[in-house]
């Protein structure tokens, strides 16, 4: 089953916004089994307008904070996530 969870605070982000994900009170979540993908548009807002724009590193340097809840209980806060690899 592949359920498709929305962001609860809107659908398109600016650097340094929050997307605050929550996932359904059913069932449980495996975390090793778990993957979250994103559709990403990168614009250009420099001169000129046709620069080339790319990801800092790699695709988490999208992320600075992530932040795993059970309820309000921290489960997980790596914060300067950007650049860190999960194994």
């Amino acid at each position: 089953m592949t359920p498709r969870i929305p962001p609860k605070n809107g659908s398109i982000f600016q650097p340094g916004q929050v997307m605050r994900l929550e996932f359904p009170a059913q069932g449980y979540v495996n975390p090793l089994n778990t993957s979250l993908e994103f559709d990403v548009t990168l614009v250009s807002y420099g001169t000129p307008a046709n620069e080339i724009v790319r990801f800092q590193n790699n695709i988490q340097s999208l992320f600075s904070r992530v932040r795993l809840l059970y309820g309000s209980t921290p489960l997980e806060d790596m914060i300067n996530y950007n650049g860190k690899f999960w194994y």
